[in-house]
């Protein structure tokens, strides 16, 4: 080996450790800035929830846990379990109920829906399962309401979850269904209606992407997709892709046309009407009485709002202009639908807060703990209604 060819592969060496020195740099600067990400940007705590007077145990308590999800089968997922001050999750993903009575002949309250139900933005204490537990348990009453609510939940999940735990036996005497923000989310943050949550539709679809019926090419490039998927920065470059395509994206804003926003309005509101019209008639078929509603969505309240809440819906509204204009056409087309229901027990709550100049908005979805009261007391009534 003479010298020329002995200092170029030198060079060669040097150049390619300094390459792979570069490349692990790179990775370690992702996974530090994916768990920040992951304590500072998912698990995002709304200035109207620092101020309430749980907000700093509530923040720590969500930062620590980040609402973290696993597998569940028929309904692709649910909460991991959690113990702390604020959140409390059992091994099943129910929350914890305050309120309730324990005895043995207790009546069963099953309460379905997404983060609304769940109580995303409040306490254990704080959550409207919670409240209507305190309220049903008054004058010697025996109600146990069990929370399954589980943050993105679409109506159709839920659907699933009540017909799986019937299949099983455990039949309760009320089921509730309180829905409609996820099924438009789902949507908005783009996926299709009907789906499931869009980073969850990316992570179960993978997993069936399997090396049958491949190309020697199609599975080498199989494998260098696989071998990214565990690296921090390739999920951090695709979560930016992801953020840029379905948030402030030009095409997001400036492409969403009328035609496709009634299509996809004409769809999400077929799809939760009928979910809500088995839930009525599963629970029907073993004895349960079963309240479905249609939730208010702050984003498209017309309730007379605080500064700070203006602030946080106006924070959604800049990510997608059209997104309020969606929201309020597929509620339009369910409303219209609800003559479907006939004697099922369907209450419209889309406006139940709109006369209410309290601060009730933790951001554009979620509730602080007097609109959980709100949304509590009105399933309280209709409990009570439909008893007669």
């Amino acid at each position: 080996m003479n010298y020329f060819s002995f200092k170029l592969k030198k060079t060669f060496v040097f150049s390619a450790f300094l390459v792979l020195l570069l490349l692990i740099l790179v990775e370690v600067a992702a996974i530090i800035i994916e768990k920040v990400k992951a304590r500072n940007d998912v698990s995002q705590i709304s200035p109207i929830i620092k101020k309430q007077s749980y907000g700093d145990k509530y923040e720590k308590d969500v930062k620590n846990y980040n609402w973290k999800k696993e597998y569940e089968k028929f309904v692709a997922f649910k909460e991991i379990g959690h113990i702390s001050k604020t959140i409390n999750i059992n091994k099943n993903g129910i929350r914890k109920t305050s309120g309730n009575c324990e005895k043995q002949n207790a009546k069963l309250v099953f309460v379905f829906g997404g983060s609304t139900t769940l109580g995303v933005a409040v306490p254990d204490s704080m959550t409207y399962p919670s409240y209507l537990a305190k309220k049903l348990n008054t004058n010697g009453k025996c109600y146990k309401v069990i929370n399954y609510g589980t943050g993105w939940w679409m109506s159709s999940q839920s659907n699933n979850k009540f017909s799986e735990l019937l299949r099983h036996g455990k039949v309760p005497d009320i089921a509730i269904f309180y829905e409609g923000i996820n099924d438009l989310d789902v949507v908005s943050y783009g996926g299709v209606p009907g789906g499931i949550a869009p980073y969850a539709e990316r992570i179960l679809s993978k997993s069936f992407d399997t090396f049958e019926k491949k190309t020697s090419l199609e599975k080498i490039k199989k494998s260098i997709k696989t071998f990214l998927h565990i690296t921090a920065s390739y999920r951090l470059a695709v979560a930016y892709y992801h953020g840029r395509k379905y948030s402030k994206s030009k095409k997001n804003i400036n492409e969403i046309d009328d035609e496709y926003l009634n299509k996809s309005a004409n769809a999400v509101s077929n799809i939760f009407v009928e979910n809500m019209q088995q839930n009525h008639d599963i629970g029907s078929r073993h004895g349960v009485k079963v309240l479905t509603a249609l939730q208010p969505f702050p984003l498209i309240s017309n309730k007379k709002l605080t500064i700070d809440e203006k602030i946080a819906i106006q924070n959604r509204i800049d990510i997608r202009p059209w997104e309020g204009k969606f929201i309020k056409i597929t509620y339009n087309k369910i409303l219209e639908k609800l003559d479907q229901f006939g004697s099922r027990c369907f209450y419209d709550m889309s406006k139940i807060l709109d006369d209410n100049e309290t601060e009730l908005f933790a951001e554009a979805e979620h509730l602080l703990p007097t609109g959980n009261e709100i949304i509590a007391e009105s399933f309280y009534q209709k409990i009570l209604a439909c008893d007669k």
